[in-house]
């Protein structure tokens, strides 16, 4: 029994290489630890990371990052303390706020920026100059760097009279609740609420099922 759990658990985390995928964008700075909850009761502990970027579980194998895969047959995963279900093809992180559970499908892009100078100066182009470390210790140390921002096109899934309602703008908030938008746009005004940050887009939904 337990050589066919571990076969099983070994084909659930078959992996690709992932210099195939698009540039990622880590959901944590570190991998945690986690657990991979599979639909035939079965479970993994390993540490786990999400790529906003590209809507794939990370998870390390030795000192190598890996894709988790066949998330058809995954039930849930846990990472450190957050929560993230697979439906159909992509991962949604559960939230539980007072009024109810709401559901965040990342998307994050970088956008480029420009470099970065050594006192904090963003240059839309590299600017080349002679570090004097260079003649004086044998190396040149980089004074710039690629600069990014990371783009926030989330969507978020809620439950509204048991029916589900996707939101990813005021807008489509405004049509979800339309006896309520006066109120909702007055939140949104004294909160200074924009869709560019998380937080206070789980903060407006949970005033909004509260309601």
């Amino acid at each position: 029994m337990i050589f066919r759990t571990i076969s099983f658990i070994i084909l659930i985390l078959s992996f690709q290489n992932i210099s195939a995928q698009e540039k990622r964008i880590l959901l944590f700075e570190n991998y945690q630890k986690g657990t991979v909850l599979f639909k035939n009761s079965s479970k993994t502990h390993t540490l786990l990371n999400f790529d906003a970027a590209n809507d794939n579980i990370m998870f390390k194998q030795d000192n190598d990052e890996m894709i988790l895969t066949n998330s058809n047959q995954i039930d849930t995963v846990y990472i450190g303390n957050r929560k993230f279900i697979p439906i159909r093809n992509i991962y949604l992180e559960c939230i539980a706020t007072k009024h109810g559970d709401v559901y965040i499908h990342w998307n994050l892009k970088n956008v480029y920026k420009g470099k970065k100078g050594a006192y904090g100066m963003t240059t839309q182009a590299k600017v080349e100059s002679i570090n004097t470390a260079q003649m004086n210790y044998g190396y040149y140390e980089n004074q710039y760097v690629d600069v990014y921002q990371h783009s926030n096109r989330n969507e978020y899934y809620l439950f509204k009279e048991e029916k589900p309602i996707v939101v990813k703008s005021e807008k489509q908030l405004l049509k979800a609740f339309p006896e309520h938008q006066e109120k909702i746009k007055e939140y949104i005004k004294i909160q200074d609420v924009t869709f560019l940050n998380t937080k206070r887009v789980i903060e407006l939904l949970e005033y909004c099922l509260g309601l």
